[in-house]
């Protein structure tokens, strides 16, 4: 499928799903390069992410899947020597327009990371309001509510309710994880980041974390990065397919579509070969 095919798929699925309205938290990534100083490590990425859907990207390590993440919500350029290039488009603004705050898009564009990291000095509650303390965004509402929904949303209330002020490192690498993503959600993000969020989880958080994205892609726009191919089939709706080609050259997008098609008919023998385990 070509990315012209490929979006207009996913903008087709979207308007289905919510009676020909746009809704908000639409990415789509156009022309995209990256560098590590002189190192180009990503080229020509285009993607589109359809709201309130999950987008898995997948390929063999060093393909560059996470610095497209990072790319779209700025954190590339907090490396020194890194910079880019092309058009990250966020509900229709370009993200790296002059005109927009680098802090202000990473409020918006909430991140989960590979291992979890809560803030280890501080309290349950503490971790799931601290990105609404820093943005100031209580909209009205108490810490207390903003918490509440937080860790409902992330499945983790019912767990830790009585003991909201106990160290975050006292819960489990799972609820842990939980524990981030409702940091994450609890500023409302109209877009989640999430990069290998269960490849330090056992098999049974793993399920958790899986069930949890699968429930949120009512509220938020999700993008994936994972190893795990089985996982891109289980929670995602459309998948793009990264790799290099020769070693030393840049990671570029070769196929991207639906999670069926791309699963079960890839139109491009190295994705076929990828999907299918014989190269990895």
């Amino acid at each position: 499928m070509t990315t012209a095919e490929y979006t207009t798929v996913a903008m087709n699925v979207n308007a289905q799903a919510t009676g020909g309205e746009p809704a908000g938290g639409g990415l789509a990534i156009e022309g995209l390069n990256a560098w590590f100083g002189a190192h180009h490590v990503v080229a020509g990425v285009s993607l589109t992410a359809a709201p309130q859907k999950v987008t898995a990207l997948i390929g063999p390590s060093g393909c560059g899947k996470s610095t497209v993440l990072r790319c779209i919500n700025r954190m590339h350029e907090l490396v020194p020597g890194a910079r880019m290039s092309g058009r990250v488009l966020f509900d229709g603004q370009d993200v790296y327009d002059a005109d927009v705050d680098p802090g202000s898009v990473r409020g918006e564009i909430g991140m989960v990371f590979q291992r979890p990291n809560p803030f280890p000095t501080k309290s349950i509650y503490e971790n799931a309001v601290i990105g609404v303390r820093l943005a100031r965004t209580t909209r009205g509402r108490n810490l207390d509510d903003i918490a509440e929904s937080a860790l409902r949303r992330a499945q983790l209330w019912e767990e830790v309710k009585d003991r909201l002020h106990k160290p975050a490192v006292s819960l489990s690498g799972g609820q842990q994880q939980r524990l981030c993503i409702a940091r994450a959600v609890a500023v409302d993000p109209a877009l989640l980041l999430m990069d290998e969020p269960c490849s330090a989880l056992d098999p049974i958080a793993t399920f958790r974390i899986e069930e949890l994205i699968r429930e949120i892609t009512s509220l938020y726009t999700v993008v994936i990065v994972t190893h795990n191919m089985q996982q891109a089939a289980r929670v995602s709706d459309f998948t793009g397919f990264m790799t290099i080609e020769r070693a030393g050259e840049p990671g570029r997008l070769v196929e991207a579509g639906t999670t069926d098609q791309i699963f079960g008919a890839p139109t491009n023998p190295a994705t076929e070969a990828y999907v299918s385990g014989r190269v990895g």
